[in-house]
């Protein structure tokens, strides 16, 4: 179970997290709080199935490639929440499917984020 908590203060917003990963019979850790290169004080916390969630991570990593290449859309009316949406929902498109068939309930299960971004 992962645990993220995000707190809106005057000055900014904090976020913590733990960071006990398991997988299997693995347990190791790793920061699930994410700061994103090139998009200034935009911030990342993900939890979820372990394949789904680094592959999420990885495509928030890589958003300024896959706006590039037309995969995910900036529209400003949406903001970073709106990309951030278009990722999960093409996450849902290949793995929901998947998951479905070996009898898990995606929806609730599978991923989670919080998306922080505060405007310059």
């Amino acid at each position: 179970m992962t645990c993220i908590v995000g707190a809106v203060c005057q000055d900014g917003i904090i976020i913590v997290g733990d960071k006990k990963v398991k997988a299997g019979q693995m347990t190791y850790y790793e920061n699930k709080i994410i700061s994103v290169e090139k998009y200034e004080n935009l911030v990342v916390a993900a939890a979820g199935f372990l394949d789904i969630r680094e592959k999420f991570v990885q495509d928030i990593r890589n958003l300024h490639l896959l706006e590039k290449k037309g995969i995910v859309k900036n529209d400003p009316s949406r903001g970073f929440v709106g990309l951030t949406e278009d990722i999960a929902h093409r996450l849902y498109e290949i793995y929901g499917p998947r998951y479905k068939a070996e009898g898990f309930d995606y929806e609730s299960e599978a991923f989670e984020a919080l998306v922080c971004h505060r405007p310059k």
